[in-house]
């Protein structure tokens, strides 16, 4: 079932575990904030990262920082940032950790 989370979940470590990716890396955009956990996050930002998909990366170390609060999150967005077009999300983000 498409909204089943823990299913989807599940399905996207089975697409990591086979070599699929970018299979995995689109299950875990498609779960809303609320249904990411620490586990989630952080295999939504390496494969991210793995793939050079910097526009997302910078979505998933931005659920990582909200959650977390910690300085380094929001450095680790700071530097995603230096490779994106368009500055304004991370700009956005930025304030955000300020506050």
């Amino acid at each position: 079932h498409p909204e089943d989370v823990p299913v989807l979940k599940k399905l996207a470590e089975c697409y990591i575990r086979g070599d699929r990716h970018r299979d995995a890396l689109k299950l875990y955009q498609s779960l809303r904030e609320k249904d990411h956990d620490h586990y989630t996050r952080e295999n939504f930002a390496m494969l991210a990262e793995s793939l050079d998909d910097h526009a997302t990366l910078f979505s998933a170390q931005l659920l990582i920082a909200r959650d977390s609060s910690s300085t380094e999150a929001w450095l680790d967005i700071a530097e995603t940032a230096s490779y994106l077009k368009d500055k304004a999300p991370a700009l956005a983000a930025m304030k955000e950790g300020l506050q």
